[in-house]
């Protein structure tokens, strides 16, 4: 099945908020609760699963993590750079038709 990890960073004034996403192919379908461990996650490198979404026609799992929430003043160039390195990407443009 697909998976698309879902995550979201945003700075604690709500003043810029970005979503970024990695897909995966797995056989074992994600649960709330269950930790998700990435090389891109600041520590803890592990981060809870929030929500799933399973569109069973289309083999489509979605993820969802808690979003991470940073101060005004970090860098927050850094964070996305760093989930880029890893398989990240900040728009999801996929159709499925």
């Amino acid at each position: 099945m697909e998976i698309t990890l879902c995550q979201s960073i945003a700075l604690q004034d709500h003043s810029v908020h970005l979503s970024l996403y990695k897909t995966i192919e797995s056989n074992f379908l994600p649960h709330r609760g269950d930790f998700v461990s990435d090389s891109a996650f600041p520590a803890p490198y592990e981060h809870e699963i929030e929500k799933t979404v399973i569109n069973y026609e289309c083999r489509l799992c979605s993820v969802y993590f808690a979003p991470i929430h940073l101060e005004v003043g970090e860098d927050l160039k850094s964070h996305l750079k760093q989930f880029k390195k890893h398989g990240w990407i900040d728009q999801l443009f996929k159709s499925r038709l």
